[in-house]
């Protein structure tokens, strides 16, 4: 008799937040080290000292990448390709975000811009229905021998 495997469930992840703050506001000396894409050398910071994605630092580290001399980044193990693409996939989800908070902010405005403030959206966005909808996206599917 051969048991079946029963799936071992993964820890869902957890969603990246987001930040439009303007650069002059995020104070980068202040960062951990976790906040940078290169650790160790403090390169490229990314999230801001909550830890959300900050659109500003993302689009000032792409900037600054190609003022990055080449002997930094093969110290680091890694390379100006794999940089470049880590930071444009960050700044493409930002973008992404910042738009669909653009557009959700003139939809509920009826078509005016609001001047709410972030918490206030954030508080919009956990409506019971997008709480439900989460949760049911992060529960893996049965697997087919569980059903058995």
């Amino acid at each position: 008799l051969e048991c079946w495997r029963q799936p071992v469930a993964q820890p869902p992840k957890m969603a990246a937040t987001y930040s439009d703050a303007p650069l002059s506001t995020i104070d980068v000396s202040a960062l951990t080290a976790s906040r940078f894409l290169l650790r160790e050398q403090r390169l490229f910071p990314y999230r801001d000292g909550e830890g959300r994605v900050a659109l500003s630092l993302v689009r000032d580290s792409l900037a600054r990448l190609s003022e990055t001399d080449s002997a930094v980044l093969a110290g680091s193990g890694t390379t100006f390709a794999e940089v470049s693409a880590k930071l444009s996939r960050w700044l493409r989800h930002a973008e992404r975000w910042a738009s669909a908070q653009a557009h959700s902010t003139l939809e509920s405005s009826g078509g005016h811009r609001s001047t709410s403030s972030p918490a206030a959206s954030a508080a919009a966005a956990s409506t019971p229905a997008t709480c439900f909808a989460a949760a049911a996206a992060a529960v893996p599917a049965a697997h087919p021998a569980a059903l058995l």
